[in-house]
């Protein structure tokens, strides 16, 4: 419950606002010795049908409207209309005006069951696959302890949904798993930078600068060290430590040895990243560049596409697109699509997205420099 609260509280007060205009309405009709029953039973199946998970829980969905209009009509309908009609029949002893019922049309009526059930259900589903995009960032980055924290608050909120073609509620329990077995693991671990890496892995960033202790002689760290240092400090989104420690990564490194280049390109793609949340594009775009001559290949023409798809850059976002999809195959194609939409609606250069549809990948490496 307090995972709810803390993550989707938003999408309670949505529901509660949307069901007011309704339930006032219940409220004004509704009459004399009828209104502390009706509320006292109003009240009554909000508590059981809250409480009673096997009610919505085996038929909530991520992509179907109904099971959450199910969830709202048995929780919240009832619980702000039982509200009312007992706070109205308090009122009646202050203003004898609140003693006779009024009569609402059935347009009124109708409008006010629409607003009470369709924009609470968009935007709970709007909500759920939101955190289901944020839940394959923090797979993709790793981060398992947050990964797990968020995917068991969002099975709260819709225990039926289906995870890349998989019931999520089974793809969550081998992530539950897996962070078991890291935790098990970290004792037996000697290397003090593995440790700091688990620990930053299940989420427990501090804990793993602890271990670093990398504030005492910066200098006689290690190019993994500082790399770990700048990913923990990006991920708590402190951006001019994070770019202190992908610098200092950088200066440790030899371009002439291509052993190094891996993580050479590891370091300039950080820098970039905190360059551009800092909004110094102009660095972030010189970072972004050099990460695609150390390493020219899908991956790096795909962050380049974004960055300048962010910076309304729409001809070489989509000259690095071209790129990617040629470099990365079927993996970029399905994204390339998504985006060359985003690009041709609301990019400056969106003409030029159209007229660079298939570009080669010598084309568009040359027209985004």
């Amino acid at each position: 419950m307090e995972q709810i609260i803390s993550r989707f509280a938003d999408v309670q007060l949505i529901q509660l606002a949307a069901v007011l205009p309704l339930c006032w309405m219940l409220t004004r009709s509704v009459i004399g010795r009828w209104q502390i029953p009706l509320g006292g039973l109003a009240l009554l199946l909000s508590a059981l049908a809250w409480w009673e998970h096997a009610i919505w829980h085996d038929h909530q969905s991520q992509v179907s409207l109904w099971p959450t209009v199910l969830h709202q009509m048995l929780v919240i309908l009832p619980l702000a209309a039982g509200s009312l009609l007992w706070g109205h029949r308090l009122a009646r002893f202050i203003s004898p005006k609140l003693r006779s019922a009024n009569r609402f049309s059935p347009l009124a009526w109708s409008l006010a069951v629409a607003v009470a059930l369709v924009p609470p259900a968009v935007y709970r589903v709007s909500r759920i696959q939101a955190a289901a995009a944020h839940l394959q960032e923090l797979q993709s980055q790793s981060r398992v302890g947050e990964t797990v924290e968020l995917g068991q608050s969002l099975l709260e909120m819709a225990p039926a949904m289906e995870y890349r073609n998989e019931s999520f509620r089974d793809v969550l329990s081998r992530w539950e798993r897996r962070q078991q077995q890291f935790i098990d693991e970290l004792p037996r671990i000697a290397d003090r930078l593995q440790q700091a890496r688990l620990l930053a892995m299940l989420g427990l960033r501090h804990e793993a600068l602890m271990l670093l202790d990398i504030e005492a002689s910066p200098e006689h760290r290690s190019v993994e060290a500082c790399l770990l240092a700048g990913t923990i400090y990006e991920h708590e989104h402190d951006w001019s430590q994070s770019l202190y420690w992908y610098e200092r990564a950088r200066a440790k490194l030899n371009l002439e040895d291509a052993a190094s280049l891996p993580a050479l390109a590891s370091a300039c793609r950080g820098i970039a990243w905190c360059h551009r949340k800092q909004g110094r594009f102009r660095e972030a775009e010189a970072a972004y560049l050099q990460m695609l001559e150390l390493r020219p290949d899908a991956e790096s023409h795909w962050l380049l596409a974004r960055f300048y798809e962010d910076a309304q850059a729409g001809q070489r976002a989509a000259h690095h697109l071209d790129a990617a999809i040629a470099a990365g195959g079927p993996k970029y194609a399905a994204l390339a699509r998504e985006m060359r939409s985003q690009l041709q609606s609301r990019s400056f250069g969106c003409l030029q997205v159209w007229r660079t549809q298939g570009v080669g990948v010598g084309v568009a490496t040359r027209g985004s420099r």
